[in-house]
């Protein structure tokens, strides 16, 4: 349920983008919606996921993997929504979407499962403190705090904060708040990433070459070591490092 609420909290401002867009293409004489009445949206979906949009139909065939892997664990809401997404924007060529209305209507519901998926959420309580991490998963509704050595090739999980004083090597890490590292990233070219929502940061003492943090929507690589860096988007809705 967190990782399908991570991607589609990721999915839902760009389905707000899509429906300006094809609302201002509505005004366009050669790209008149009512047209597309017996057609579907499937065409002009398409031209929108060609161009400005080229994120979203990866991020949501991740969305429809997601879900499908997580059948047995997940409400009918979300395999209900998984099935109405992908039969209006990946089947462009049959879309079920007849009108703007219809898109409206799934980005509602999409909006309303993150909500209370959010709030299912929500840590209390709850967290985990350790030492050492090694080759493991962890998942807390509430804060992961470590505070010995670090975490080496593991996938941490939290509704909360994480907070690691020593190293992150390899894995990912992510986190329904801020992170806080000491050193991340490998010298050996094993993957590691850092992924927190909008709004929050990511504070890393030491980091290698090949790491990858992502704030919301935005990513970035780093291409060579640096030192007590801060990640955030700020107020004018830029990436930004310092």
């Amino acid at each position: 349920i967190a990782e399908s609420n991570q991607i589609l909290g990721e999915l839902i401002p760009l389905m707000k983008q899509m429906i300006a867009a094809i609302n201002q293409l509505s005004t366009v004489s050669a790209f008149k919606v009512s047209s597309f009445t017996q057609t579907g949206l499937g065409p002009l979906i398409k031209i929108l996921c060609d161009g400005k949009f080229k994120r979203f139909p990866p991020l949501l065939f991740s969305l429809n993997e997601k879900i499908k892997s997580g059948k047995d664990m997940l409400d009918k809401e979300w395999l209900e929504l998984g099935e109405q997404l992908y039969k209006g924007f990946i089947m462009t060529h049959a879309s079920s979407f007849r009108s703007i209305a219809d898109v409206e209507l799934v980005a509602k519901k999409a909006e309303e499962l993150w909500a209370s998926s959010q709030e299912d959420q929500e840590g209390g309580d709850c967290f985990i403190k350790a030492a050492l991490v090694h080759n493991s998963q962890l998942y807390s509704s509430g804060d992961i705090t470590i505070v010995g050595q670090g975490v080496y090739h593991s996938k941490l999980r939290s509704g909360g904060s994480i907070e690691i004083d020593g190293y992150v090597r390899g894995g990912e890490i992510y986190a329904g708040k801020s992170v806080k590292v000491g050193e991340a990233g490998t010298k050996g070219g094993i993957s590691t990433k850092i992924v927190v929502p909008k709004g929050h940061t990511i504070k890393i003492g030491t980091v290698m070459e090949d790491t990858i943090i992502q704030i919301g929507s935005f990513t970035y690589k780093f291409t060579a070591s640096a030192s007590n860096v801060t990640a955030r988007v700020n107020k004018d809705g830029l990436f930004s490092i310092s």
